[in-house]
C-alpha cells in the first residue's frame, strides 16, 4: 500500500489556490466521487473525494486550517508540480 501524506496547499478562501487546484484535477481527468459541506460554531467544511488515476484524493478546506490535499505521497507529489509548488 502506497504511503500517504497531506499537503496545506493555501488559505481556504483563496481563489487562485482553489481555481489552480480545479485545473490540476481536471488535467489529471479527476472525478468527483463524494463531497460534503459542515458547519460547526465558528468553522466551515468543505470536503471532497476525488478518483484520480484510480486512486484516491481527499481534499478539505476548514476555517483558519487551509485547503489540504491527502492522499499517495507519488499523487500529491504529482497535484503540487502541476501547482508550482
Amino acid at each position: 500500500m502506497a504511503k500517504r501524506i497531506t499537503e496545506n496547499i493555501g488559505a481556504e478562501y483563496d481563489e487562485k489556490v482553489w481555481a489552480s487546484l480545479k485545473t490540476a484535477i481536471s488535467t489529471l481527468n479527476g472525478k468527483i466521487n463524494e463531497k460534503q459541506w459542515g458547519l460547526a460554531g465558528s468553522q466551515e467544511i468543505d470536503f471532497f473525494e476525488v478518483q484520480v488515476e484510480g486512486e484516491k484524493l481527499e481534499v478539505e478546506a476548514e476555517t483558519y486550517m487551509g485547503i489540504s490535499i491527502s492522499g499517495s505521497a507519488e499523487l500529491i507529489k504529482k497535484i503540487c508540480s502541476l501547482l508550482g509548488r
